[in-house]
């Protein structure tokens, strides 16, 4: 996980609120542009699992879905009012592709970058946690990872995103 942070903290830490200038253009997590047709499919994709998998559901996951769709336009909104950046979009680690820099490979290749938009820097990181390591891990290592990412961004020159901006 360290490894994947080292590869997303240069690119995160290079457009920080700096992205305007290069990607004008780009959806932002926070825009209706991005928001409109999201949210639909986001939408359909439960229901048909909530249907087609109900004993997968039968938890508090499926219980609070309802709630969490409702808001979810409202978190996307609140997303883009922190520091935004160019992100991935879908950094997990089966899109991580892992090499030996003892034999001259780079340390983290990331694949996969049809999902790339702006947005806060940590939906990366976030993803990245809840998809690739199980909920024990995560919630054993969240505060460290954080420290880490932390850490590589401000060897990237990043000094005014701290950890309590980021928990």
């Amino acid at each position: 996980t360290e490894r994947s942070v080292d590869t997303l903290a240069p690119l995160h830490a290079r457009f920080l609120n700096g992205w305007q200038h290069d990607f004008p253009d780009m959806l932002t997590i926070a825009s209706d542009e991005y928001i409109d047709p999201f949210l639909p499919g986001f939408l359909g994709s439960w229901e048909a699992a909530m249907e087609n998998f109900p004993d997968c559901f039968d938890n508090a996951l499926g219980e609070n879905m309802s709630r969490y769709a409702a808001g979810l336009s409202q978190l996307m909104r609140a997303m883009g009012e922190g520091p935004m950046t160019f992100i991935h979009g879908d950094a997990r680690m089966d899109n991580a592709m892992f090499g030996d820099p003892s034999l001259g490979q780079h340390p983290v290749v990331m694949i996969d970058w049809q999902n790339v938009m702006i947005s806060n820097p940590l939906q990366d990181i976030a993803w990245m946690t809840t998809s690739s390591l199980t909920t024990l891990s995560r919630r054993d290592h969240e505060a460290e990872l954080l420290a880490y990412y932390e850490q590589a961004l401000q060897r990237q020159g990043i000094d005014h995103f701290s950890l309590p901006d980021i928990t």
